[in-house]
């Protein structure tokens, strides 16, 4: 009589890792826009740079991207910091501002950033630790 209850609790433990570590469940906070919606926002903007728009459609972020492509590209950050406000801080940057997209902590995902300035972007880095 106690195996059943033991067993479907394994078996869902075992579904919920794998799902997460495949991906399949969610990325945690950082779930990217679909291809479809990449797609979209690039043919509503035919003027964008060549280079601008096949990062958006691989999902990547480049440096010269506006915050809005950045959104179009990797969706909403999990983290902002205004790196103008505090002249004493180690990363002060008049017009600074950064974002970080932190992945599921059990997840194949990098945890990612990206610097702008003046709204645009300066600097980008994946890291997989």
């Amino acid at each position: 009589m106690m195996k059943t209850p033991f067993l479907k609790t394994i078996t869902l433990m075992c579904t919920i890792f794998l799902l997460t570590v495949t991906g399949c469940a969610a990325n945690g906070p950082l779930i990217k826009p679909s291809q479809d919606s990449r797609q979209e926002y690039v043919s509503k903007k035919p003027w964008l740079d060549e280079e601008i728009k096949q990062a958006i459609l691989e999902g990547k972020v480049i440096k010269g991207m506006t915050k809005e492509q950045v959104i179009a590209s990797w969706g909403k950050p999990t983290k902002t910091d205004d790196f103008s406000t505090d002249p004493n801080a180690w990363w002060y940057d008049p017009g600074g501002e950064g974002w970080w997209y932190k992945p599921f902590p059990i997840s194949l995902e990098p945890t990612r950033f990206v610097k702008f300035k003046n709204g645009i972007v300066s600097y980008t880095t994946e890291d997989y630790k």
